[in-house]
């Protein structure tokens, strides 16, 4: 439906997630690596989406997600064993209203334009989740150039993530760390960094190689904090790398190496981060 006007969509979306070795640090920027606790996390969600096409440009959408999240087979005696333990089983359904600006010329593997994508997620009582009381935006801002060709693409994103409630669930917190689109700190493992509000920068070179094979240069930033009077700003981290993307009519096939000063992380995956 990218760049049509329409009157309303439907979508239904179910998920399962399996982690079979999910870590967890600590939440905050002081977290330490060797504070790792490993367990299982399994998601199952359901997604029932209704939006508009106001114009080839802009989108509005409300979504109803029923979701429901399990830690398990957590590591005995480590340092946040029961904390995880403690979590178990939970439901935890929210609602969200979601808007996105987009003039980018390809959701696959764009070139030029700009993308604004601002999400706003609620959980509460009368919304079934009696687990939960949050209110969560996401702010995300994507801009895409040409430079020497048509295939060389310099991509940058910025994004702000805050949570705040009176019962926030560990799994609903802002995050940074691995290879995700939301979490995107290629140099870190996955959930590295946890807490009530994150930065997160993102920039690449996008470039040709040989026919369908391209490569990229990327560079990522971010900073997480526990509300907005403590944000430092000398707890931010960075980390570089390279990688190569195979591309295809309708996906990208992704290869990335992230390095940083906890060392060095592969991904092998599907489409753009950003």
């Amino acid at each position: 439906r990218q760049g049509k006007r329409y009157p309303i969509s439907f979508d239904l979306k179910a998920e399962y997630y399996k982690f079979l070795k999910c870590s967890f640090y600590g939440t905050g920027a002081d977290s330490k690596k060797e504070d790792e606790t490993v367990f299982t996390f399994e998601k199952k969600e359901l997604q029932i989406k209704i939006g508009r096409g106001f114009t080839p440009s802009f989108v509005a959408e409300v979504h109803y997600v029923l979701k429901e999240v399990n830690y398990f087979n957590v590591e005995e005696e480590k340092t946040f064993t029961e904390t995880i333990k403690i979590i178990g089983e939970k439901f935890s359904p929210y609602a969200t209203f979601f808007i996105r600006f987009d003039t980018s010329d390809s959701q696959i593997h764009p070139t030029r334009g700009f993308r604004l994508l601002f999400q706003n997620d609620l959980a509460s009582s009368f919304l079934g989740n009696k687990n939960a009381r949050y209110y969560r935006f996401t702010l995300d801002l994507r801009k895409y150039i040409r430079i020497f060709g048509q295939r060389d693409v310099l991509a940058f994103r910025t994004l702000i993530q805050k949570i705040s409630g009176k019962k926030i669930p560990l799994f609903e917190m802002p995050v940074l760390g691995g290879h995700s689109e939301m979490t995107a700190m290629r140099g870190y493992a996955l959930n590295r960094f946890i807490d009530k509000g994150k930065f997160l920068i993102n920039g690449e070179y996008r470039f040709p190689i040989w026919k369908k094979l391209g490569g990229n240069v990327f560079m990522d930033g971010g900073l997480i904090w526990p509300s907005w009077s403590k944000i430092r700003v000398n707890k931010a981290v960075v980390d570089f790398g390279w990688g190569l993307r195979y591309y295809l009519q309708n996906f990208v096939v992704r290869f990335d190496m992230g390095f940083s000063e906890e060392g060095t992380r592969i991904y092998f995956n599907f489409g753009h981060i950003f």
